[in-house]
């Protein structure tokens, strides 16, 4: 099932036009992020140069109820207008039928894509995670 929401998270991100191959240039995504105005926001984003892949962790600590979950992506990569970033496959939400990619560029803006359902929020984001959380707000997945 993870690896149908790979193919299928990297197939969109190639087909939408948001990831061309390049040089990774890590110095630009902060390893914390948070989604301006929303409660969640991603954490310990990881490169792996062997493999080519990141990590990182959507964050709920500030939304409540919710529980943290993991994501994975190819490393970063050049994205519209040059701008670095990355397209990370979140399995947070079997339970509404729909596969979350986070498309989270370097020049600090980000997209939420569903294969089922195509583009459903986007915004802005601020590095760093715990200081600037809207407490008790609602997630990124929810507009």
């Amino acid at each position: 099932m993870l690896k149908t929401k790979l193919v299928c998270a990297l197939s969109l991100a190639a087909i939408a036009g948001l990831a061309q191959a390049a040089a990774p240039d890590a110095s630009t995504l902060p390893t914390a992020i948070t989604f301006d105005g929303y409660c969640d926001g991603v954490t310990g984003i990881k490169e792996f140069p062997n493999s080519g892949m990141t990590t990182a962790t959507h964050a709920y600590e500030n939304c409540g109820g919710y529980t943290d979950t993991p994501m994975v992506g190819p490393m970063a990569m050049k994205m519209n207008g040059n701008k670095v970033g990355v397209a990370a496959t979140d399995g947070s939400y079997p339970e509404f039928g729909l596969s979350f990619v986070y498309i989270i560029k370097g020049d600090n803006t980000w997209v939420l894509l569903s294969a089922e359902a195509g583009v459903l929020n986007s915004g802005t984001w601020s590095s760093g995670y715990a200081n600037s959380g809207v407490q008790g707000g609602v997630p990124s997945f929810t507009h």
